[in-house]
């Protein structure tokens, strides 16, 4: 399997770097929400049990649904003190600079070669080059390829 157009389009546009996005489509890696708000995919936090609330608010707004400004100030109301969990429960940020080492390879080849070779921070690679090894070739060869294509192009 392997991210839609969509998601290869969305990845390849992290506000972190381009080589997470690419990380994230070739591995499957599973974000927590400080990892969405970190690299991007997320600008909102909302613990689960206030979603039902927000929902019924939405529905209260009418026709100042489409106002982004509305939306927001009633996002940060409802998660009021509430914060993401912190950066010590990131799957993102104790690796990034070993992401961005790896996954800004200019094909899949060399995101292997470089996961392979890696030395700062060694069981991460290994088992990210595990990962890799344990899925399609062809799937792997697509998304790479479809993430790389939409680095830099126009929206």
């Amino acid at each position: 399997l392997f991210p839609d157009v969509g998601g290869t389009f969305a990845l390849s546009r992290l506000k972190s770097t381009p080589a997470v996005g690419q990380y994230l489509a070739l591995t499957g890696e599973r974000l927590r929400a400080f990892d969405c708000l970190h690299v991007g995919l997320a600008t909102h936090y909302l613990p689960a049990e206030k979603v039902k609330v927000l929902l019924e608010s939405v529905k209260g707004l009418n026709d100042e649904v489409g106002r982004v400004s509305v939306l927001t100030e009633l996002l940060d109301e409802l998660r009021g003190s509430n914060d993401p969990p912190n950066a010590d429960a990131s799957v993102i940020i104790p690796h990034e600079n070993a992401i961005e080492k790896c996954f800004s390879a200019s094909s899949l080849e060399g995101v292997f070669l470089a996961l392979s070779t890696y030395a700062d921070d060694k069981e991460w690679a290994e088992r990210t080059l595990k990962t890799l090894k344990s899925m399609s070739p062809t799937s792997l060869k697509v998304t790479f390829e479809a993430v790389k294509r939409h680095m830099g192009k126009e929206t």
